[in-house]
């Protein structure tokens, strides 16, 4: 919107200013989370009496056919303990792929193939050795962990792991097995594998990742399940191009109920997935049509303690604001800018920051969008924090608000804006180079209305305008004082004519 908003701008100006579309690609470069996770658990390590170049040695002792089942699970915890050594970790795995021990270590995902070697104790066999069902799954654990932890590296290391094969034996865990620690390390494992490149994230999406992790977050109450699950759903659902809209239909029910949990966690990466599906204009309609009930939830979790949780709301809601008239309509029906007048003067410059682009946004709309901001009085809170000694950064976005209201306002809106001390704030700007351009801009769209040019008068504006004319090299800075000037000058002979 406001890209439409400049095109009354110069040529030059609109080719320097920091339109919407500009400023989206920095918010997702601010809004991207980790794609892959590390995972250093918690466990017991063993001491390592191998080194890293011994480590083809250990091939052998993983080998089910030669060795006890004991010495394989040593065996494999071994393996995993040098993958969670956070010292020179990108070596450490590219020495276990390289010894082959990965290929080995798959050997383990399978239930059935363990027991083809050993013998599970069920309480009527008569074997001399027999182990449990426990001990299974815990070398089934150690072996995901240690592909997680692979995955997890280099687009080379978890390209790997597909090409093992692992991505539907991690889905079958996921699906099958009863111990909640093994489905939660094949879901870390598969969010590893999506979120390192689209054609990743695809592969898993077609071997029906979602069936199955969706059905566990719908029946789990387990607070790790639900948080790496929906971390996973950030990775499935992100990227460019974005994921066909039948995932996002299956999505969006979980998310719906996730997002009322009362993990900080969980909702955190609830509002990191629904940004993913916000940044395509097919996803959200269906996000704001089918499931406004999420969207009255985002604005209630603006006002939640969790800082992380407040970013995420607000960069969705930045998102939908921009898009058009009718989500902009909705989003006030459902009292965002009261949701948002906290964070104006907030002392956190981010988020500060966030919520003015919002409101910006909501004035390049229409007339009505303009006076709804207007009552609600978040424009006076805007206009203070100009005035607050904040960050530049912070006070570029105040500007913006200003010159959206200026260019499309009615006389009695310009009259409140002068009333409230916007003219001084304008002048302030010419004075910073972030933002003089859009200031010199919004005086050109405001001369023809008469008290506005009094006030320009009274603030010493034209002796401002002058001295950067002849100190400033900006061209393009300086066609538009030149107008400015003009414009004054020829009112000026026509008072005095009078």
């Amino acid at each position: 919107m406001r890209e439409q908003q400049s095109a009354t701008i110069s040529s030059s100006f609109h080719a320097n200013a920091i339109i919407w579309k500009e400023k989206q690609k920095i918010r997702k470069s601010i809004s991207d989370k980790s794609r892959t996770k590390f995972c250093n658990r918690h466990l017991k390590r063993r001491e390592i009496v191998l080194s890293l170049d011994q480590l083809g040695i250990l091939n052998y002792y993983l080998d089910m056919q030669c060795n006890s089942f004991k010495t394989v699970l040593e065996t494999v915890t071994t393996i995993r303990s040098l993958l969670v050594r956070e010292d020179n970790r990108p070596a450490n795995i590219r020495k276990v792929i390289e010894a082959g021990s990965t290929k080995m270590l798959v050997n383990f995902l399978d239930h059935e193939n363990i027991t083809k070697y050993y013998t599970i104790e069920n309480g009527n066999n008569q074997s001399e050795n027999p182990i449990t069902k426990v001990q299974v799954d815990k070398l089934i654990f150690e072996s995901v962990l240690s592909l997680t932890n692979i995955a997890s590296g280099s687009p080379y290391d978890t390209a790997h792991v597909v090409e093992l094969g692992c991505v539907p034996t991690f889905i079958n865990l996921l699906k099958n097995s009863t111990d909640c620690n093994v489905r939660e390390q094949a879901i870390w494992a598969l969010g590893n594998i999506c979120g390192d490149s689209i054609r990743f994230r695809d592969f898993v999406l077609e071997w029906d990742v979602l069936t199955p992790l969706l059905d566990l977050l719908n029946e789990t109450f387990l607070v790790n399940l639900l948080r790496t699950g929906s971390w996973c759903l950030v990775n499935l659902m992100r990227g460019i191009p974005y994921v066909s809209i039948k995932y996002v239909k299956m999505v969006l029910p979980v998310l719906s109920k996730l997002i009322n949990t009362s993990d900080e966690d969980v909702v955190n990466n609830v509002c990191w997935a629904l940004i993913q599906i916000a940044i395509s204009d097919d996803h959200i309609e269906i996000l704001i049509q089918a499931y406004g009930n999420i969207i009255e939830k985002v604005i209630l979790l603006l006002s939640s303690e969790c800082t992380s949780i407040q970013v995420g709301c607000l960069q969705l809601v930045g998102y939908i604001v921009t898009r058009n008239n009718s989500h902009t309509d909705h989003m006030l029906n459902i009292r965002l800018l009261s949701a948002l007048s906290s964070f104006i003067l907030n002392e956190n410059a981010f988020l500060k920051k966030e919520a003015i682009f919002i409101v910006s946004n909501i004035t390049a709309g229409t007339i009505d969008h303009i006076r709804a901001a207007v009552e609600s009085g978040i424009i006076e809170l805007v206009i203070e924090a100009v005035k607050q000694n904040t960050e530049l950064i912070v006070k570029e976005e105040p500007y913006y608000v200003i010159y959206n209201l200026c260019t499309t306002a009615t006389d009695d809106i310009i009259d409140y804006l002068i009333k409230i001390g916007v003219v001084p704030i304008l002048h302030q700007g010419l004075s910073l180079v972030a933002v003089n351009q859009i200031c010199l801009s919004t005086l050109l769209s405001l001369l023809k209305n008469n008290n506005f040019r009094e006030e320009m008068n009274k603030c010493g504006i034209r002796d401002t305008l002058e001295e950067m004319m002849h100190s400033d090299q900006d061209t393009a800075l300086c066609e538009i004082i030149q107008q400015i000037l003009v414009m004054m000058n020829e009112e000026n002979s026509e008072k005095e004519k009078s």
